[in-house]
Order: C-alpha cells, then structure tokens, then sequence
C-alpha cells in the first residue's frame, strides 16, 4: 500500500487541550462549587469559549477544555488569559491532575489565517460548538493514516526514557496497569509489530493492560498516548502534568507536533 503523507505544505495541525485542576486550597466559595466559580470567573473576564466541566478523577476539581487550536500567537495570548484567571482563583495541580493533548487527525487546510481560524473556533465553542467546521480541514483523503498513528506511537515508545527524564516523578516510569501506562513496551513487542489496523492495535494494548493487572482501565484511553480516539478524529497524549504556565504548555504541544510531523517524513 502506498503511503500518502500527512503533513502538506500550506497546512497546519489542530490540537485542543484539557487541563485539570484541584480546588483544595481555593477561597472557600471555589472550594464548594469550583466548577461555577471558575465559570463565572471566566466569564468575568470575558471568556466563555472555554468549557468548565467534571472529571471524576481523584484531587481532580474542575476540568478546563479548550476549542481546538493551530499554534498561533492569538492562541497563546488567549491561553495565557486563562491560566491568569486560574491563577487568580487559587487553583492549583496537584498529581493525579494532568493535560491531556488531543492532536487532530486532519489538518487545517489555511483557506484563512491561523488568527481566522482561532476566531471562528472560539465563536463556535462560545455557541457550544468545539469542533472545527469541515470545510476548514484537508479533506478525508489527508485523514492521519494508521501507519503514522502506530509509528506515532512506536516514536513516543521509543523515546519514553527521554520523556519520562522531562516527567515529575508521579507522572514517570508508569506501570500498565496505571491511567497513564507508558508505552516503551512498544519496542520490543512482537503483536505491535504484527498489528495491521486500528482494531488489532487496540487489542494489543487491551491484552497487555489485562496481563499486567489493568481492570476497568484496561482500555487503550488510559495510557501515556491514547489512540482510542482516532475514530473520533483525534490522537490524545495524556502524560504531561497539568500546568498554569503557558509557556510549558505551548512547548509541550510543538514538541508532540514535530514528533508527528518528524515520524509522517521519516517513517520509522
């Protein structure tokens, strides 16, 4: 089969980002209800493209979800206003809390600027839409392969010592039993390597959660890159801890884009 590239020139990847936060330590008015009162304090400050909803998760207190995004400095500067309001508010992470980075399957296809672009997505989640309009993407034809999303995730598996090395200790060297399993078992698998589409590769990774103790997370969400999503239109890393700091965020999201775009022309 002949494998067609993923990165175009004139185009450019879509990623969203999630971020969780503990309100332990909070005014007591955000401790009883975070979530509203980090709504209302977005809102405030006028923002309300930013989704405030519940995780579940323990020492989790309000997740933040983020429209989907290319990397453009009116992004960041948005971003930065929003881990202000954080800030402000005393919210906080603590370990269990991550940010989860869900890179799009299809790229935006710059029919307007990247400034263009965040505007509309930030009007579509203000109206409760948070996905992109179809006709700002590549067409279905430029869908990431499966190929790329498997060496996607035989690079990350490769390069799991260097990563972990980037980690804080609670959020390295994850056994794969854990919410965030790391994937360097991917190396020296042989079903990974015989793994032909999405199907089979989910369940190897099923296989491998359950023959190391995985119960009800033995699912491929639950691991340092989730490739779950894929048929939702998505591929989710999910091991960085949460952050208040833009800066972390923005290298942490162009270092997974180099790697994607790094492994799509190269091949592994």
């Amino acid at each position: 089969m002949t494998y067609t590239n993923w990165t175009l020139l004139n185009t450019m990847p879509v990623f969203g980002i999630e971020q969780e936060y503990n309100a332990a330590e909070c005014p007591l008015y955000v401790r009883n209800e975070p979530i509203e009162a980090t709504k209302n304090a977005l809102r405030d400050a006028g923002i309300n493209w930013v989704k405030c909803v519940y995780d579940g998760s323990g020492g989790v207190d309000v997740e933040l979800v983020f429209p989907p995004a290319v990397d453009c400095p009116e992004f960041w500067a948005d971003y930065s206003k929003v881990m202000e309001v954080c800030t402000s508010l005393g919210l906080r992470y603590i370990k269990n809390c991550g940010m989860h980075v869900h890179v799009g399957t299809r790229r935006f296809n710059c029919g307007i600027t990247p400034a263009e672009f965040w505007e509309a997505s930030k009007a579509g989640a203000s109206a409760g839409v948070f996905h992109v309009a179809d006709n700002f993407l590549c067409g279905v034809d430029n869908l990431m392969p499966f190929a790329l999303v498997k060496d996607v995730m035989r690079f990350y598996g490769l390069n799991q010592d260097f990563i972990d090395n980037a980690m804080p200790t609670s959020r390295a060297n994850q056994p794969a039993n854990s919410m965030i399993s790391a994937v360097g078992w991917t190396k020296t698998s042989r079903a990974f390597d015989n793994a032909d589409n999405l199907e089979d590769l989910k369940n190897v990774i099923i296989r491998l959660k359950r023959d190391n103790g995985s119960g009800w997370n033995a699912t491929p969400k639950f691991n340092a890159v989730n490739v779950g999503c894929y048929e939702s239109g998505t591929i989710e890393f999910r091991q960085h801890p949460a952050t208040l700091s833009s800066k972390k965020a923005a290298t942490w999201v162009r270092l997974l884009i180099h790697d994607i775009e790094t492994c799509d022309k190269e091949r592994l």
